[in-house]
């Protein structure tokens, strides 16, 4: 990581959540042999949405606050390390999904489902036109 002088424990932090999730809990729990970008939090955040994965930094949060109030606080840096690898993943998850329009950048274009309004491959559970639903067959 690039040295910056006065950022030196923002740069500790961070290596320390990126070997939280690369070589220690993260890597044991979740990669499978997969790298980061196609563990679980990434596909289940293709199926869920964004919200998912920052849900996940936020119980994270919400759990490290109760372990600094217990006085475990190398618990709760535990914790917010992996807030960060999630936090982290979010913007993975964004920057992989966005996809800039020609002369405005701040519009996002999408795919909806004539059927049920449903965007980007998501539909409502009943939609007929959903690939492997009601007789539609995945192509």
């Amino acid at each position: 990581m690039k040295s910056v002088n006065g950022y030196e424990s923002l740069a500790n932090v961070l290596e320390r959540a990126f070997d939280q999730a690369a070589t220690g809990k993260g890597a044991e729990r979740h990669a499978d042999n997969k790298p980061f970008h196609q563990q679980p939090m990434q596909q289940i955040g293709d199926r869920r949405g964004v919200g998912f994965i920052l849900g996940q930094a936020d119980k994270k949060s919400e759990e490290a606050q109760g372990m600094a109030n217990r006085g475990q606080v190398d618990a709760a840096v535990r914790e917010l390390l992996g807030a960060i690898v999630y936090l982290a993943g979010a913007v993975i998850w964004l920057e992989r999904h966005s996809q800039p329009v020609a002369g405005n950048d701040n519009e996002q274009p999408f795919d909806e489902c004539p059927v049920c309004g449903g965007r980007d491959d998501y539909h409502h559970f009943k939609c007929t036109a959903a690939p492997g639903q009601f007789g539609v067959h995945d192509v």
